[in-house]
């Protein structure tokens, strides 16, 4: 019997396709299952070196023309035991195919069981918290009211602090989950959040959508999460004038956008880890969805968010 290759080292495309007709030859003369079993191993080889599916039918088109000698006869049983064996060295695939599939239930799940506690959280922090502080700046204020001038500045101070503090839970209840988003919807939330954006920075921000509010709530949060994140980093590190925010329904998903004028970047790879490209990436993951970079040195940069509807089928029916 001709020896498999292992996996160890990528073999070349002349190698790799002299032991699959060699294999192929083996199984053929006898087909038994320690031959089939070279079969898997070439798979796994094909795999292992970055080929695609077509590639290693091509390779199994290729051994079948080698041995044209076997296959004279389109009914012949070697036809059927050809078959099998193609079969079986594309069976690596489907298995990482299906763990693939698998590894982006799991981690849509995590994320789900994630956004929903830090949504818990945050509608705790914002009702709970939030109320009790703004019963103690009322509170406050009227015993400033009351106090002799004297007294005034040290309460003011009291509520400057309730104030600081009242931004502070804020800020943390927004990261946690973002409560306007709920409150809002999707259109207005992202909106909000522009225009604080002009607010804070002086940015001239401009925002434009055809995207309904109601898509399924994980694509919902998602998308914010990540133009959140992405208009972040325009303010952080960017050095822009003008930031600009588009939604648009396709007919095969979500596209979003995110333009600036800033410095742009020359390389990704280059870039910090606290601009939270693959943070991103990875909430997208679980929806099928990508994250597209095109960026310059001086020329500004785009972020191109697309998550497809083939998930919200599968959502609706989760």
């Amino acid at each position: 019997m001709t020896n498999t290759p292992r996996i160890s080292t990528p073999l070349d495309r002349a190698t790799l396709r002299t032991a699959y007709a060699a294999a192929l030859e083996a199984y053929l003369i006898r087909p038994e299952e320690i031959t089939l079993s070279g079969a898997y191993e070439l798979g796994r080889q094909a795999l292992h070196d970055g080929l695609g599916p077509l590639e290693l039918v091509s390779l199994h088109e290729s051994a079948v023309e080698r041995l044209a000698g076997f296959l004279r006869e389109p009914d012949h049983p070697i036809i059927t035991r050809a078959n099998t064996f193609l079969m079986e060295s594309l069976s690596p695939f489907e298995m990482t195919y299906r763990r693939f599939l698998e590894s982006n239930v799991a981690l849509r799940s995590l994320n789900e069981a994630l956004e929903s506690q830090s949504r818990h959280t945050a509608r705790q922090i914002h009702d709970g918290a939030g109320q009790i502080l703004f019963s103690l700046q009322l509170a406050l204020a009227e015993v400033m009211a009351r106090l002799p001038h004297q007294w005034k500045p040290e309460i003011e101070k009291a509520m400057q602090l309730a104030d600081h503090l009242d931004q502070q839970l804020r800020g943390l209840s927004r990261d946690l989950h973002p409560v306007a988003l709920d409150d809002l919807g999707l259109n207005a939330a992202v909106r909000h959040l522009l225009d604080g954006v002009a607010t804070r920075t002086g940015l001239k921000v401009a925002f434009h959508s055809s995207v309904p509010d109601d898509l399924p709530p994980q694509i919902t949060t998602c998308l914010y999460r990540v133009i959140h994140e992405g208009v972040t980093n325009v303010v952080r590190h960017a050095h822009a004038t003008k930031l600009q925010v588009s939604m648009e329904r396709g007919q095969e998903g979500v596209l979003s956008t995110i333009t600036d004028n800033g410095i742009g970047m020359a390389d990704e790879a280059t870039q910090p880890h606290g601009l939270g490209l693959r943070g991103m990436r990875d909430r997208l993951k679980g929806l099928h969805g990508e994250l597209e970079l095109q960026s310059s040195s001086g020329a500004g940069t785009q972020l191109i968010i697309s998550i497809p509807f083939a998930f919200r089928e599968n959502a609706n029916g989760n």
